[in-house]
């Protein structure tokens, strides 16, 4: 008869295993995403990919959006634990919290490209992931918990005086947030980007060269939004 620590032993190396498979798994769905993209991409795919019959791989995931969303949500959840270190931390002011989190944000990313790129895919994609998902929620909460970080430093900055905004903090962050999303997508594609671009150029550090080109001297300065009107293009306040 096996011993209490044979059984234990046993057991391990079969959660062991388990955890092995379902990271091959998630390693091949990223591949695929990759590829083409998640509307392009199938479970049969993916079995393929992952060398897996299709029975084994829905023993681990329902469908397809429970694995994109399972590799989205590993990455948002990894990110915010690089972003809470930040948050901790001392900071001379405000401002100086703000740019270390959206400095650390963007070096994350361009050192995870594979999972940063399947994350935000969506963004370029017709495909919509289904909402009741019961990953998406936490996918939500996730994303609510990075984002409420980068709002509470950017209060911050305006309360100690470290920051003057024309906005609000909510849609500063936003903003500051798009933008360096499209210039991380340029790094990673640096050498597409050199083989289309007239002359000669170095997309490293776009994106935070950019965070310190708009911080600069503590303004948060973002183009006042224009409306079209009868007389033309005119610039609207921003409150």
């Amino acid at each position: 008869m096996a011993s209490s620590a044979e059984r234990m032993s046993d057991l391990s190396k079969r959660a062991r295993a388990k955890k092995d498979r379902r990271d091959s798994i998630v390693t091949a769905a990223t591949r695929v995403f990759l590829q083409s993209g998640v509307q392009g991409a199938t479970m049969d795919g993916i079995a393929r990919e992952a060398g897996l019959s299709k029975g084994t791989l829905y023993l681990y995931f329902q469908n397809k959006d429970e694995l994109f969303l399972s590799i989205a949500l590993e990455f948002v959840e990894a990110i915010f634990k690089e972003l809470r270190q930040v948050d901790e931390d001392e900071h001379q002011d405000g401002l100086a919290k703000f740019r270390v989190l959206m400095q650390t944000y963007i070096r994350y990313s361009l050192s995870h490209k594979s999972s940063f790129m399947v994350a935000i895919s969506w963004l370029g994609s017709t495909y919509s992931v289904d909402s009741k998902e019961p990953l998406f929620s936490q996918y939500k909460s996730a994303l609510a918990r990075g984002y409420a970080l980068a709002i509470s430093a950017l209060d911050s900055a305006v309360d100690d005086g470290s920051l003057k905004m024309s906005v609000s903090s909510t849609r500063f962050a936003l903003s500051i947030w798009g933008a360096v999303l499209g210039l991380i997508l340029v790094e990673n594609s640096s050498e597409e980007v050199a083989r289309r671009a007239p002359f000669p150029i170095s997309t490293d550090d776009l994106g935070c060269d950019f965070l310190d080109l708009i911080l600069a001297g503590g303004h948060g300065a973002l183009p006042a939004p224009l409306s079209a009107t009868s007389g033309g293009l005119n610039e609207v306040s921003q409150s």
